[in-house]
């Protein structure tokens, strides 16, 4: 992917933004000799501004120079006397940093991390290094601070684009970069320096927007109540104390967002008190900023909610001389209006899902009835559900259509005013057995006519006709294009087709594939090592299952980047196996290699590694526990000859996460619940003790019942670290029930299997 934009990306923030200098292909510039012109004339800003077009002009040819480019800039910056200009330098470093990072992340994430030492080459650098790198020109970007908190940003106006809010939000250098570094690896630290510089400032307005989003750094991405209640306190104590300025809309704003987003918290039941909730902050901020300019953000969400909407929905058939339910879905509407007629288009029509009247788009026929419905509104924002009634006489096809007055809302049901009802079963042989019966009675029908299409689904064609019996019942021909049928009768010609889907139908897999495995002798390797594999191909079929022998497959293997080290072919002996070896060569990276023939992939670790001298591990918990309890849960160091470690220090914490056997309930993040440390006891042993509380769940199910882990990482007197884990669940009872039964069962032939677990 072509780098657009090397830096100054993320300058939008409050009213400084950056511009991106392109130039045209067709007239290169003389780099290079402007540059050298700029650093004889010691224009700093203009040296800063012809990088940036060197750079795009380069990565615009070959992006893969982009080390380069960065190491071209830190020699530059080694070199500038300036120290404002300096700090400008590393903020962009931290930024090309962060942009190589961001565009290989997911080959730099499968590399093992480098600790004692720092390649030259960044192309081989791990997560962490790229990590401290960034932090490294950050904290730089920001010195000296008081030059930069008394240097205006407007020196470098040759390479910004100077906002409207800038001279008065962002008036210095150092506000400019701080924002900057906030936008790339954000910390409290950072924030809480750049709020008090900005408090011995005259303009309270910049100060609030900061703590806005320092605010929002701390508490937007948790999802649990403590938090969220921290973050709305600390936002009504704002508007406690600056509620008399224009610009306090910005705290009302930043409590929609807060409200608007603990949707995702809480459940259905609770959705109107939350709409509530933004409505009266959207009132309160129109009225009394109104002639703040950003208030319109409060005003569209007010138009958002209090939006209209209408939706409709009518079972396909009805009795003649019953009523026809209309079940409605709506918001902010008063009165509604029922429309019924006689539809243009006939049954087939309507399950091909096409009309009559092509040239004009309509179905609607004769008007036949009609009636308006006042409606329940007990507000403007809450989602409210009714079910409307209206009689159907004749049998028909007939359309519903419901309307808004006033409003263009408008929806369109095809409904078969008809006494037939029809059902199928497949049969042997690609046939199906069709029944007709009285709608309401349920009595089978005599002399019902059943026409049978084919085709396809959206142009059926009828393919022939049957007669019922007096059981109603008659059996369609073996055919495989049989689609749909329409059972009728004189009189009664409209009801709805029923499609019709065959045993054995859709996507057909291929016959017998072959599949294979590949084991290795062992997942661990140090660099130079030879892995030793073995392959197995094989027909999995439950008739037939068998071994490939004499297939050929080729086998490769990856580095940690996804390079290709070797590849080899293999044929199956006569037992379906082959058997090779790679060797990892001796200079290479750490991190996970895979072996691939095409079909499956088997992953193994490349690593530098000493064999571990002592293990970690936790003794099981005897005993029930239930919510509340205090738990002290046992762990032990010792080596593998089993001597006890007689010092060492440990750490630990706990996170805890839903309880795996409710697999249907929606997965989420472990919440870590717990930490603290402690040193080993002479006899090696340790403990780590807490109290489970049952989380407050608007699910009863999900909260019944969770699952903690304990992680204890042990590093003894020489700095060797093992780390022990132990898993157990807490619930309101020790064992959980379950059955087998499916969602549709026979009556008469119930049979239930209740299966107890404990957790």
């Amino acid at each position: 992917m072509k780098i657009r934009a090397i830096i100054l990306s993320a300058l939008i923030l409050c009213g400084i933004s950056a511009v991106i200098m392109y130039s045209r292909a067709a007239q290169p510039l003389q780099k290079s000799s402007v540059i050298t012109q700029a650093i004889n004339d010691k224009n700093t800003p203009m040296v800063i501004k012809n990088l940036i077009l060197k750079m795009k002009e380069q990565m615009e040819v070959n992006d893969d120079q982009f080390p380069e480019l960065i190491k071209e800039v830190e020699n530059y910056t080694n070199s500038c006397a300036d120290s404002a200009s300096v700090a400008v330098l590393h903020s962009m470093l931290a930024e090309m940093y962060q942009n190589y990072y961001q565009r290989n992340q997911w080959t730099i994430n499968q590399r093992t991390q480098l600790s004692g030492y720092i390649p030259e080459d960044i192309r081989v650098w791990t997560s962490n290094l790229f990590t401290d790198k960034i932090k490294e020109e950050i904290d730089l970007s920001l010195r000296p601070t008081a030059l930069l908190q008394n240097t205006p940003v407007s020196k470098f106006k040759d390479i910004l684009e100077i906002g409207k809010d800038s001279q008065t939000l962002r008036p210095t250098l150092y506000e400019f970069l701080a924002f900057r570094a906030l936008d790339i690896q954000p910390t409290v630290q950072i924030y809480k320096d750049l709020i008090a510089f900005q408090n011995k400032e005259p303009n309270m307005k910049s100060v609030l927007l900061t703590e806005l989003d320092y605010l929002r750094f701390l508490y937007g991405d948790k999802r649990d109540k403590e938090s969220f209640e921290a973050y709305m306190n600390a936002l009504d104590e704002l508007y406690r104390n600056l509620a008399s300025q224009n610009y306090a809309a910005e705290i009302l704003i930043a409590k929609l967002d807060l409200v608007s987003g603990s949707m995702f918290r809480y459940v259905s039941t609770q959705w109107d008190s939350i709409k509530a909730e933004e409505v009266k902050l959207c009132e309160e901020g129109i009225k009394r900023y109104s002639g703040y300019p950003r208030t319109a953000i409060l005003k569209n969400r007010l138009a958002q909610l209090e939006q209209p909407t209408l939706s409709a929905s009518t079972n396909n058939t009805v009795y003649p001389g019953q009523q026809l339910g209309i079940k409605l879905e709506y918001k902010n509407v008063q009165k509604v209006i029922v429309q019924i007629y006689r539809s243009s288009k006939t049954p087939l029509q309507a399950a091909a899902h096409t009309s009559a009247k092509k040239s004009s788009g309509s179905t609607l026929g004769q008007l036949v009835n009609e009636k308006t419905f006042s409606l329940l509104l007990p507000n403007t924002y809450s989602q409210q559900d009714t079910t409307l009634h209206i009689s159907m006489d004749q049998p028909g096809l007939y359309e519903c259509v419901v309307t808004v007055p006033g409003q263009q809302l408008k929806t369109i049901n095809t409904v078969s005013v008809t006494r037939l009802a029809a059902i199928y079963r497949n049969l042997s042989g690609n046939k199906q057995e069709v029944m007709v019966t009285d709608y309401l009675s349920g009595k089978p029908v005599d002399g019902a006519i059943v026409t049978y299409y084919g085709g396809q689904r959206r142009s059926l064609q009828e393919l022939g006709t049957v007669k019922t019996d007096r059981e109603g019942l008659d059996t369609l021909p073996a055919n495989s294009q049989v689609l749909a049928f329409q059972a009728s009768r004189p009189g009664d010609t409209n009801a709805m087709l029923t499609n019709i889907y065959p045993m054995g139908s859709g996507h057909k897999p291929e016959k017998n594939p072959v599949e294979v495995s590949i084991f290795t002798d062992r997942g661990l390797y140090r660099p130079g090592q030879t892995i030793f594999f073995k392959g197995l191909a094989y027909v999995k079929d439950s008739n037939d299952p068998h071994a490939v022998a004499g297939q050929t497959f080729t086998v490769t293997l990856y580095d940690a980047n996804g390079k290709e080290l070797a590849q080899k072919k293999f044929t199956t002996n006569d037992f379906g196996s082959f058997n090779g070896e790679f060797s990892i060569p001796k200079q290479t990276l750490s991190g996970v290699f895979r072996l691939s023939t095409g079909q499956m992939s088997v992953y193994i670790h490349v690593e530098e590694y000493k064999r571990p001298t002592f293990q970690a591990y936790f003794l099981p918990i005897k005993g029930d526990i239930a919510f509340g309890d205090s738990v002290t849960i046992q762990g032990k160091a010792a080596t593998f000859s089993g001597v006890s470690l007689p010092s060492g220090d440990v750490t630990w914490r706990i996170t805890r996460r839903p309880f795996l056997l409710w697999k249907y309930f929606r997965p989420s993040a472990p919440t870590q619940v717990a930490e603290g440390s402690t040193t080993l006891s002479g006899d090696g042993t340790f403990n780590v003790s807490f109290r489970p509380q049952k989380e407050e769940d608007t699910n009863p199910y999900a909260s019944a019942y969770q699952t903690y882990e304990v992680s204890a990482t042990v590093t003894d007197s020489k700095g060797e670290t093992q780390e022990a884990n132990y898993t157990f669940s807490v619930g309101e009872s020790s064992i959980v029930l379950f059955t087998n039964l499916p969602p549709q069962i026979e009556k008469d032939s119930v049979k239930a299997v209740v299966e107890a677990r404990t957790i």
